[in-house]
């Protein structure tokens, strides 16, 4: 479970900035969107929140945070030493540019609460720290800093391996992630609960390429997971698509192992997005059923974009995990955006306590009927420094009281985060 996300010196944030999950103390909507003591942490956290802004604000840039620091904790050993590490700080100031970025993220696993970080630059990691909290008693598990002698320090409760693997590990890697390819057991749980914590872009745009890759993804969650697959004809006829069945080829693909050594190529079988079919049922003038064939190609963007979303949303729900999507309502009707973050404040169909994030411009979720005031974010450009600032409708020290119309005062300008217009003339 998330509980928080920190992000510093990375895209269009400066100075650190928070994502909480953690609910506040106020009793609306309680028993829908709150998980009440998470795992028997004490803490309480929320099942879904959403981040508003206007263009280049920089809600996107904050997933784009957490799919950084998600992606370097799976690819940092496979990072080529003469190449830059891809880190992207705040180019708004100069002195910004060769500062480290920083990452920090709290969240649970089996009970504990875990903080997890790290600083990095272009060419090195300078700081990595990992701390547990077992029964809010803080542990130090392990410590890296690169600009002492002695950069590593362990503390009496990181069990296993440690030394050696710390002599392996790179200037320019992460420890965890070298531990965890040692088979490191809490290494890899750690790391795991991250990266899984990566968001799926191929959910985000319309293009026909991007569309592709969304038909991509979806099927290759139903072939390794088939008893998904009646959740998503379920979903898809709950969502009125006509949609009443679809089928898919799978094929042989090559898959390279290296490139200097063909022998060493192996096939795998994966669906082929061309081949993809859908069927309607249909009634004829004499009362006789009959289903019709469709390729996927004839649906709507629309429909093709719910596809894929309710895949990926019926996988985070049946393990648990956080479901981050960057501009989720695109091409969805607005009552389908509702649904889809109204099932994870559904007990029955969220018996795990998944949680959602995603960004939306879509102002018909505004709704104090939908979401608590703590799970409404936004994100707005400073001024003077152009950087992002981020806060949710809970941190106002005049808070917006709970029967507010919450979608007249964002419109208004009232929370801020909308663009400031100016009339346009030839």
């Amino acid at each position: 479970m998330l509980v928080d996300f920190s992000v510093k010196n990375y895209l269009s944030f400066k100075e650190s900035v928070t994502f909480s999950m953690i609910a506040s103390p106020d009793k609306t909507l309680w028993d829908t969107n709150v998980i009440e003591n998470a795992q028997g942490t004490g803490l309480n956290l929320l099942k879904s929140a959403i981040i508003y802004g206007h263009n280049a604000s920089g809600k996107s840039n904050l997933i784009k945070a957490m799919n950084f620091m998600s992606g370097f904790i799976q690819s940092s050993t496979n990072h080529l030493p003469d190449r830059p590490i891809e880190t992207k700080p705040f180019k708004m100031d100069a002195s910004c540019l060769d500062k480290p970025s920083e990452f920090d993220i709290r969240f649970i696993v089996d009970g504990t609460i875990y903080n997890y970080g790290f600083s990095v630059d272009k060419h090195r990691v300078h700081q990595e720290w990992l701390y547990g909290f077992p029964k809010t008693q803080k542990r130090i598990l392990f410590e890296r800093n690169n600009n002492k002698k002695d950069a590593f320090y362990f503390g009496p409760h990181f069990k296993g391996e440690k030394n050696t693997i710390a002599k392996l590990t790179r200037d320019d890697s992460l420890f965890l992630t070298v531990a965890a390819q040692y088979n490191h057991e809490l290494s890899k749980t750690i790391s795991r609960k991250v990266i899984n914590l990566r968001y799926f872009p191929s959910l985000v745009g319309d293009s026909e390429e991007q569309i592709k890759w969304q038909i991509s993804s979806a099927l290759i969650l139903c072939h390794l997971m088939p008893e998904f697959v009646p959740k998503l004809k379920r979903l898809l006829s709950l969502a009125d698509t006509g949609i009443s069945d679809f089928s898919y080829n799978v094929v042989e693909f090559d898959i390279i192992r290296s490139k200097e050594n063909s022998d060493s190529n192996s096939k795998v079988k994966m669906p082929d997005p061309e081949t993809v079919k859908t069927y309607h049922k249909t009634t004829s003038d004499k009362g006789e059923l009959s289903s019709i064939e469709f390729d996927i190609n004839e649906e709507s963007d629309g429909t093709v974009k719910w596809f894929s979303a309710a895949v990926i949303t019926v996988f985070q729900l049946s393990r648990g995990d956080s479901l981050i999507l960057d501009e989720f309502d695109l091409r969805l009707h607005p009552m389908l955006s509702r649904e889809l973050v109204s099932m994870f404040h559904n007990e029955k169909v969220n018996p795990k306590n998944a949680q959602f994030v995603g960004t939306t411009h879509n102002t018909d979720l505004l709704d104090k009927d939908l979401l608590r005031r703590d799970q409404i974010w936004f994100t707005e450009k400073k001024h003077d420094t152009g950087a992002t600032d981020l806060y949710s409708l809970w941190d106002f020290k005049k808070k917006p009281r709970k029967e507010e119309d919450y979608r007249k005062n964002y419109l208004s300008g009232r929370y801020g985060a909308i663009p400031i217009l100016e009339k346009f003339e030839l």
